[in-house]
């Protein structure tokens, strides 16, 4: 499915995949993948003068700092999220599941003050076997297992110069 939605504040591209294979009586696999793209204006906030006058405008440049339009304030956000599990029926009582997923970020956001850029790697995993016993009107389970996950996240800000990211002068 691929869904794209644009006007005249934010522009987004996404992409959004998920199937579910059986390739055996005892085996089920479950795959997923999302791409989203996204470009958001961020006009700011105005006062209540400036509403009255024109409800559309950006944020403009006062004595002291420039406007959103002289900056690019806005959102940019790219996404990748995958994943794929497994579950195998051992026997009646006893299963086991894996799951292994991943993703990652590019973030941007200019905005009037300053320049974020942050980018995220994700990954994680999970595995347990399971157990179930059925009494009568009783059900229960059991699960053995492990669930592990790392991360790595970088964040830079930096000045804004009209839209585009110079070293912070403050350091």
């Amino acid at each position: 499915m691929i869904l794209t939605v644009s006007n005249q504040l934010s522009k987004e591209n996404n992409f959004f995949l998920k199937d579910r294979f059986q390739y055996s009586e005892k085996a089920t696999m479950n795959a997923m993948v999302l791409f989203s793209d996204l470009d958001y204006q961020t006009p700011g906030g105005l006062t209540l003068e400036q509403m009255q006058r024109d409800r559309k405008q950006a944020r403009p440049a006062t004595s002291t700092l420039p406007g959103a339009v002289e900056q690019d304030a806005g959102i940019r956000n790219k996404m990748l999220l995958a994943g794929v599990s497994n579950q195998f029926s051992l026997s009646p009582k006893f299963s086991h599941f894996i799951m292994v997923q991943g993703s990652y970020v590019d973030f941007s956001n200019p905005f009037i003050t300053n320049y974020e850029r942050r980018f995220e790697k994700n990954f994680a995993i999970r595995t347990h076997l399971n157990y179930e016993e059925h009494w009568n009107k009783i059900t229960a389970e059991w699960r053995l297992g492990f669930e592990g996950g790392s991360n790595s996240i970088m964040v830079r800000n930096y000045d804004n110069i009209k839209g585009i990211k110079k070293r912070l002068s403050k350091f």
